[in-house]
């Protein structure tokens, strides 16, 4: 149950990226995406020039001519994977203005991904399937393309789906899946979920035939995914899930342990301390899956009564963390069958060791702080010590004790895992304060993070809630001050990434200091090494990831500038150095004269002797 969980969460984040990409993206104008709104007066516009080429302006002629010439410079690239990136890009960013050209670049760049060379230490080597197949570099770029290409043309990235065949040599009759190909189905479901609020009706399609192949985690996963978009349809698909389960009785327990993730608090649940019953759609959901459960166990307890109640300790063990973390809400919502429940656990509990029941019910307990202090001061291990350390501050967090929880991290002896720690419990309180619209409280917790990129994070999310609100000289001077914090930072990646974030929400109201950190940021990007730095032999509880050039926004930050200035935002992305970050500027420059109606050709848009600063604006 504890690989199920993880693999689990692990889908859901992937199903997360892909929401989060598609967001921005879609915020591009004149792509052409399934949408249900009237168009409007511009929009009409821009459908017109769409189909009448010959009305391109000279720049935006001279703009495709640059996308083309960057198309076939990237074929130089020895690194596949940048390449087919950068590929797919410029497909993108032309198709609205050549769409034969485009559909031909992404199927040459979809195809190219078969081509490419795994060495062995990329490859993950895992028992569960889900795992095996998201690791591997080739799922990931095509959940990538096909992402992008959705947004345009949904069943061409379904018939380039329909293509795949895995290189992996995976297993999945362990999980109860039929499927000849489970890699098709997966990007079959990451595309549903990414489209849950503009195509249901395709959406539901796509599940639907994901649950012909059974219940398993990453449909479960892909219905979370949905549920972020489009509450009302994961929740009937959900109910249509527990049909499917009812009807295959002798997949009872594994269904049970599937479908229960989809009931758990989320990580917002807990982090807000949100009661998931609360919500009275997700009430009626959970209710409806505790009846499932209670007549799935009494069907098992009838079938079995003249046989042994259990077969197998490992299905035993399983069954029984997944019903006792069912258990609460049987309790809390239906207490008149929960006796039931109760009774099957007590039979689960017979066939395992004390050993593995002793351990099964301290994972499901929450430890007091007081014992984890306890345990943590008389360990002689420094692991062990610095683990415990850890959850006692967490624990300290969760009863709202910001100052006990931080004392409690500085015993921590490790640095890199001190400092993660200390960052996580200061950036998690700042995003409550936050979420309760008290910028003040979150700032006095924010200025203190040590670690850049979630200091930056919160920062920039009150600048723009400070800007919401139309208060841009408070917005100004946090990002002013965040800037600062960057400036000093010793990591030139990390830099980079934070500078680019922070012109970017400058560039949204103020376009001349936005150019201002965009100079900082790519200054910092010629001076930074992307090489993934020599794994440190020290054992830590958190590892970070390094930042790499795929992990740099530059669509944001220089679609922004390219408004401003288009000549100028060019010349910048040009003067980048490492070519394949160079490449993605420019194409998010040219992106933006193609689709924007309203370029400053030469011009910032707030010129010098017309701009008026907001009062406490910080000019360098």
């Amino acid at each position: 149950m504890i690989n199920l969980l993880k693999v689990v969460q692990s889908l859901v984040i992937v199903i997360s990226l892909s929401l989060s990409g598609i967001a921005q993206n879609m915020q591009r104008v004149g792509e052409k995406i399934p949408s249900t709104k009237t168009p409007s007066a511009n929009d009409n516009e821009i459908e017109k020039r769409m189909n009448s080429p010959k009305e391109l302006t000279v720049d935006q002629q001279h703009a495709l001519f640059l996308l083309g010439s960057l198309f076939e410079k990237a074929k130089d690239f020895e690194d596949e994977q940048i390449k087919i990136r950068i590929q797919s890009q410029i497909a993108d960013a032309i198709w609205s203005y050549d769409e034969s050209r485009a559909r031909s670049q992404f199927k040459e760049a979809f195809q190219a991904i078969d081509l490419i060379k795994v060495t062995p230490d990329q490859v993950v080597r895992h028992q569960d399937p889900v795992v095996a197949i998201l690791s591997s570099p080739q799922f990931k770029l095509r959940q990538e393309v096909l992402r992008i290409i959705s947004q345009h043309d949904f069943a061409f990235a379904e018939t380039l789906r329909s293509s795949i065949k895995s290189i992996l040599d995976t297993d999945i009759s362990g999980v109860g899946l039929q499927s000849d190909n489970y890699e098709q189905m997966v990007h079959s479901l990451l595309l549903a979920a990414t489209f849950a609020k503009d195509n249901p009706e395709r959406v539901g399609q796509i599940v639907r035939a994901g649950l012909q192949t059974g219940i398993h985690e990453m449909l479960v996963a892909t219905l979370i995914g949905i549920r972020r978009e489009n509450p009302a349809l994961a929740n009937s698909l959900f109910s249509e899930a527990l049909l499917v389960a009812k009807a295959a009785p002798s997949s009872g327990s594994a269904n049970i342990g599937s479908l229960a993730y989809y009931i758990f608090p989320t990580e917002e649940d807990v982090l807000f301390g949100r009661d998931p019953t609360s919500d009275p759609t997700r009430r009626a959901t959970i209710e409806q899956f505790l009846n499932f459960v209670y007549e799935t166990i009494l069907s098992q307890v009838g079938a079995k009564s003249k046989a042994s109640p259990i077969s197998g300790r490992a299905m035993a063990q399983r069954d029984y963390m997944v019903l006792q973390q069912i258990m609460p809400f049987f309790d809390k919502l239906i207490p008149d069958k929960a006796s039931i429940i109760r009774n099957r656990l007590s039979q689960l509990a017979d066939n395992i060791s004390l050993q593995q029941l002793s351990a099964l019910e301290s994972m499901n307990r929450q430890t007091s702080l007081q014992d984890l202090l306890k345990r943590a001061e008389s360990s002689s291990n420094p692991w062990q010590k610095n683990v415990l350390y850890a959850q006692a501050a967490m624990a300290a967090f969760r009863q709202d004790d910001i100052d006990q929880a931080l004392a409690i991290a500085e015993k921590i002896s490790n640095e890199q895992d001190r400092l993660s720690i200390t960052s996580n419990i200061q950036y998690q309180a700042a995003l409550k304060a936050l979420n309760k619209e008290d910028v003040d409280a979150a700032y006095h917790l924010a200025k203190d993070i040590p670690l850049l990129a979630e200091r930056v994070e919160i920062f920039d999310r009150m600048a723009k809630s400070l800007l919401d609100k139309q208060e841009n000289s408070r917005a100004a001077d946090l990002l002013s001050e965040v800037e600062d914090y960057a400036r000093r930072s010793d990591s030139e990646p990390q830099k980079a990434r934070a500078l680019l974030r922070i012109a970017s929400t400058f560039a949204g109201f103020d376009s001349i200091r936005g150019f201002e950190v965009t100079e900082s940021a790519v200054k910092a990007i010629n001076d930074a090494d992307f090489n993934p730095p020599v794994p440190s032999r020290d054992r830590t509880l958190i590892k970070r990831i390094p930042v790499t050039i795929e992990m740099l926004d530059f669509k944001s930050i220089f679609s922004l500038l390219a408004r401003s200035d288009f000549e100028r935002a060019l010349l910048l992305a040009q003067s980048i150095e490492k070519k394949e970050a160079s490449m993605l500027a420019q194409i998010a420059v040219c992106r933006e004269l193609l689709n924007n109606l309203q370029i400053n050709k030469g011009k910032i848009k707030a010129s010098q002797d017309k701009y008026k600063p907001s009062k406490g604006t910080k000019k360098k």
